[in-house]
């Protein structure tokens, strides 16, 4: 039933748990380098639902304002949706009507700041997608 699987990621897991860090293989922290900040100086957008207890939204958030410590504030922003959770955020009941407009309006505040940005709903053709709120 099962197969023989390298247990390498597993002991890499084993290494960022136990030293509560994002290491490499090599347990190398090359992922927290200011020269690691400076490749993610691009627009990001965080979200995250505020009961996900897979992936905390305030690991999110930690990662964020180190980001903007580094390369400003004006590339990054954050999200967090109140009574989700981890997957509820794409196949909860009510995602269509509480998540869904949230994530075309990021995608369409990350669209803008590339600069090819086509202004708003028209983008998706779902009219009102892009409530113009951002956190």
């Amino acid at each position: 039933m099962f197969s023989r699987v390298s247990l390498k990621p597993f002991e890499q897991l084993q290494d960022v748990m136990r030293r509560g860090l994002a290491v490499d293989a090599d347990g190398q922290a090359i992922y927290t380098s200011d020269d690691a900040a400076r490749r993610l100086a691009l627009p990001i957008s965080f979200l995250s639902g505020a009961t996900n207890k897979i992936f905390y939204p305030e690991s999110g958030q930690r990662t964020r304002v180190w980001l903007e410590d580094r390369n400003g504030a004006d590339l990054y922003q954050q999200r967090i949706i109140p009574d989700y959770g981890h997957m509820d955020l794409f196949i909860g009941h009510n995602a269509h009507r509480d998540v869904t407009p949230i994530i075309l309006d990021q995608l369409a505040w990350l669209d803008d700041q590339s600069g090819m940005g086509m202004g708003g709903s028209a983008r998706c053709g779902i009219p009102g997608a892009h409530s113009g709120k951002r956190a």
